[in-house]
């Protein structure tokens, strides 16, 4: 069995979102993958990305996952911070076996190749999206009705331990795909994917989304979020209507205003700098970044290919498109 569920890019409202503002989040064509076979009485992972390998006994997996809960429950007392409760690179996925194990037993033991390619730690929602295809590859295995309602549920709880109080928009996009806006810790479908972009990466941040967060609440009280409201409305108009020098200006708007509170690095804002120039528009994708030249990920939306301008600076980038569809069996062909 082989499942595949697709990450995420946040095309406006990062930081915003967390002032009551509206995000667009859309599914895009780069994906987790899980592999499963059914064997004995012994699960048997396999990350491959990590060139991880760990094997247990199905009968002794509650008491392996036990002392990973007790560390989750120290968080949820204040007494470790969420980065505590994770230690070893397996330790999601033997919780989300676990898990699966407390709702409908585990029947046989498993041989499970977990992959992905997407950018980990990039803000493409990867740990949600390989939790969504494992939970659909056991689905399917142990010949379960695939409810994605379910899926959503049991890879919402799970990234509890990963993040500590996830919005939710990972796993929504990586069970149901396609291109939404989320307000309130709500999503709407648009029904409708953004013309295709460039994805680049600048490498990885030198200071985590936590202390990003923690920079901007300087501006709580400013009416800067009503600014970033405007701006995500003019961007899905412009996506609706299909108007792309709108689209252009949503992106320069938006860029501007994460520039304003402070996490756009100077080097991130002379390659944004160069795009413009060029008569494209660009911004970043995430937290971003206020120390350092780095800023993870960059979406640029221009008529011409970035690669002379990603080599001058040392960035990769790759060409996407969204995709309409979440988690599922994988197609014959996907070899991944």
């Amino acid at each position: 069995m082989h499942s595949i569920a697709p990450g995420k890019i946040i095309l406006c409202g990062e930081h915003a979102v967390v002032y009551a503002s509206p995000a667009l989040v859309m599914a895009v064509n780069r994906h987790a993958h899980c592999r499963i076979q059914s064997n004995d009485d012994n699960i048997h992972l396999s990350l491959k990305d990590l060139d991880v390998h760990f094997s247990v006994q199905v009968k002794d997996l509650a008491k392996v996952t036990s002392h990973i809960r007790q560390r989750f429950d120290s968080f949820l007392k204040n007494k470790v911070p969420i980065r505590n409760v994770l230690q070893n690179p397996q330790d999601l996925y033997l919780l989300a076996l676990d898990t699966f194990h407390q709702h409908h037993g585990l029947k046989s033991g498993l041989d499970l190749e977990i992959y992905s390619d997407l950018m980990i730690g990039s803000g493409m929602g990867s740990s949600a999206a390989t939790l969504a295809s494992l939970y659909h590859a056991l689905y399917t295995t142990f010949d379960l009705s695939v409810e994605l309602d379910d899926i959503y549920a049991l890879t919402l709880e799970t990234e509890h331990f990963q993040h500590g109080n996830p919005s939710g928009i990972d796993p929504y996009i990586a069970t149901f795909g396609g291109f939404i806006r989320f307000e309130d810790r709500k999503p709407v479908d648009l029904d409708i994917l953004p013309p295709k972009f460039h994805l680049i990466y600048t490498g990885s941040p030198s200071s985590t989304t936590g202390e990003c967060v923690m920079a901007v609440k300087k501006f709580s009280n400013s009416d800067i979020w009503q600014s970033f409201t405007d701006t995500t409305n003019l961007f899905e108009h412009a996506i609706k209507s299909r108007q792309y020098r709108l689209l252009i200006k949503a992106v320069k708007d938006n860029h501007r205003l994460l520039d304003e509170i402070g996490v756009v690095p100077a080097r991130i804002n002379k390659f944004i700098s160069n795009i413009e120039h060029k008569g494209g528009a660009a911004k970043i994708s995430g937290a971003g970044c206020i120390k350092g030249p780095h800023a993870g990920l960059v979406i640029a939306f221009m008529d011409t290919d970035p690669q002379e301008l990603c080599h001058e600076f040392g960035y990769q980038f790759i060409t996407i498109t969204g995709e309409p569809h979440g988690v599922r069996t994988a197609c014959r062909n996907c070899t991944g």
